[in-house]
């Protein structure tokens, strides 16, 4: 079996046997090479749940009794340690990479977190300047209105002025002022 760097052709196990001399034996090195293929210890598939708790053929390892393991020879020994090693490589590979999984989806959190935050701000920021201007344009508003009701106030003062001269006008000259008159403007000489 290779390592994570080795080419995925170069992972697959070997077809050939490997001689009985050239294994390490399991006492010294339980990590030797050889096959990934699944072990079958006395006829039960070895298992393992993502916790990592070994099953036998659906029980667990801890059911065993003393007589199976003793009944298994030097070969499956060997077989069965080398099965635990690459278990145990397996599921720290595994704790890592979802270590890895854990820290990127916190960082994404995280960022996704700040994003939004940014975005509120910007909100708050963006609401605050409409209501200001708002509130500008409303007292702009008031301001012109209340020039306009001042103008039109002055306007009618002038009017009710001019109605009241030219009644004293009529009292003291007795005289109707013509409601066709001409009068030229100013700009005329």
């Amino acid at each position: 079996m290779g390592t994570e760097m080795t080419p995925i052709a170069s992972q697959e196990p070997s077809r050939t046997a490997t001689p009985i001399r050239a294994t390490t034996p399991a006492a010294r090195s339980p990590m030797s090479s050889g096959s990934s293929t699944p072990v079958r210890a006395s006829g039960a598939i070895r298992q393992f749940s993502k916790d990592g708790e070994e099953r036998l053929g659906g029980k667990t390892a801890e059911n065993k009794t003393g007589d199976q393991s003793s009944e298994l020879n030097p070969l499956e020994t060997r077989a069965l340690a080398w099965d635990e090693a690459e278990r145990a490589k397996y599921m720290a590979r595994y704790k890592r990479e979802e270590v890895k999984i854990q820290a990127w989806e916190n960082h994404q959190k995280r960022k996704a977190d700040m994003e939004m935050r940014k975005t509120e701000v910007k909100a708050e920021r963006l609401k605050s300047r409409a209501q200001e201007k708002y509130t500008n344009k409303l007292a702009a508003t008031r301001r012109i209105a209340e020039e306009k009701r001042a103008n039109a106030e002055a306007k009618l003062n002038e009017k009710a002025v001019k109605t009241s001269e030219r009644a004293d006008y009529i009292r003291r000259t007795g005289h109707l002022p013509s409601s066709f008159s001409f009068r030229l403007p100013s700009f005329c000489w």
